[in-house]
């Protein structure tokens, strides 16, 4: 946030030295160290700002896997078509909310297919993100087919396209939709700030611990090349142990990165019984280096517990997670939480202290991002600014700009 004082000689020589106290103290304040903060809930959108929460106005109740765009002006979610009536699961589209003019734009549009006059084709995305320049999306997206509404097959893809007009320009991990059975693929997109990279869950391929290999979500950086070829980074590497009865696991979810790019947040998932799901994960919050390099742990959270989104702070101290109990159908533990528990805290990255943020606790997909511009108050077209009076000498008030 840069400051700019602007003051006449007179209005600075009629300043009283308690005035100027006053006013430093003024300057001495500074916007929420988490940004504003937008996130879901079962009843909408919302944005938080230095405690104060108002709705969004997008036209939609569902706003799946929400993020921010650099500069807090777009929010981008998935949202489900209304339902066709006809047996056919509908699809979901991926939507731009624009926070300045109040207006919702169709970037990515999906639509439920049948096939033979019995086999359906699903589309629902996971993560979409911006690129810091505005100008790409990317998203992942999963592509179920049923007989009728029976014997599901779900595969994901990963996709970049044009941001105006959602044509798809790269598939960087490949065109073939990848079996994605732990719900993990691509949940969590988040660009590097020189905008030529992003990071996100994909399948890598290990060595399980008897040897043989196995598939697991890990983080991976996507990097552009300079003749447009995509190369795929391993940033974490999963466990695959199948050595012990019932075989173990354990995965990666929900990369974010530092606002400087130099950090590196996720996700690790424990699963002590990754094939029947028997029992619930154990989810940590870990911090490493924007290589994958020196993580630690932040936080551990109790048995059960499953994320539901993670973002850092504008000013890179703090966490902004989301987590809720793990979903369980009857049939076993799922690779998922329920969002209608779902709440959002801060954690502290130097402390692993974990505390409730002013004005929110339901919610899930949180994402911090730069407040919106003030308007500009003093018709300099130098932008946004906020004014205080100030009372003079003379008995006079001032304007005050920052």
């Amino acid at each position: 946030m840069i400051i700019r004082l602007r003051l006449h000689p007179l209005q600075r020589a009629a300043l009283s030295p308690t005035r100027c106290w006053l006013l430093s103290v003024m300057l001495a304040l500074a916007p929420s160290v988490y940004g504003d903060i937008l996130f879901s809930s079962g009843t909408g959108l919302f944005a938080e700002s230095d405690g104060q929460v108002l709705p969004l106005n997008t036209g939609f109740l569902a706003h799946n896997f929400l993020t921010a765009s650099k500069d807090g002006r777009f929010a981008v979610f998935s949202s489900p078509d209304p339902t066709i009536g006809n047996g056919t699961v509908p699809s979901s589209d991926i939507y731009s909310f624009d926070r300045e003019t109040g207006s919702t734009r169709r970037i990515v549009d999906h639509m439920s297919s049948v096939s033979g006059g019995f086999n359906t084709l699903q589309f629902v995305p996971a993560t979409a993100a911006l690129s810091p320049d505005n100008q790409l999306l990317a998203y992942g997206v999963a592509l179920t087919t049923r007989q009728g509404l029976a014997n599901p097959s779900r595969g994901v893809t990963l996709a970049v396209a044009g941001a105006d007009n959602g044509i798809i320009t790269d598939n960087p991990a490949g065109l073939n939709p990848v079996s994605d059975s732990l719900g993990a693929a691509f949940v969590g997109i988040d660009w590097d700030p020189d905008g030529n990279s992003f990071v996100t869950p994909s399948y890598v391929s290990i060595q399980s611990a008897m040897g043989t290999p196995v598939d697991l979500p890990g983080i991976v950086r996507f990097s552009q090349q300079g003749n447009g070829s995509w190369v795929q980074t391993p940033l974490t590497t999963p466990a695959y142990f199948n050595n012990v009865l019932p075989p173990q696991a354990r995965t990666y979810i929900y990369p974010a990165l530092s606002p400087s790019g130099a950090g590196l947040a996720f996700f690790s998932l424990f699963w002590p019984d990754v094939l029947g799901g028997t029992q619930p994960v154990t989810a940590r919050l870990i911090v490493a280096n924007s290589d994958g390099s020196q993580p630690s742990v932040v936080f551990t959270f109790n048995p059960g517990l499953y994320p539901a989104g993670l973002s850092w702070s504008r000013d890179g101290t703090q966490l902004i997670v989301a987590f809720g109990d793990q979903f369980n159908a009857g049939t076993g533990w799922l690779p998922s939480a329920d969002v209608e528990s779902a709440v959002i805290r801060a954690v502290n990255i130097q402390t692993s202290s974990i505390s409730a943020i002013s004005g929110i606790d339901k919610g899930y997909f949180p994402t911090a991002a730069d407040p919106l511009p003030a308007p500009d108050n003093d018709g300099d077209n130098s932008g946004g600014e906020v004014c205080f009076p100030v009372p003079l000498n003379d008995g006079g008030i001032s304007m005050i700009c920052l």
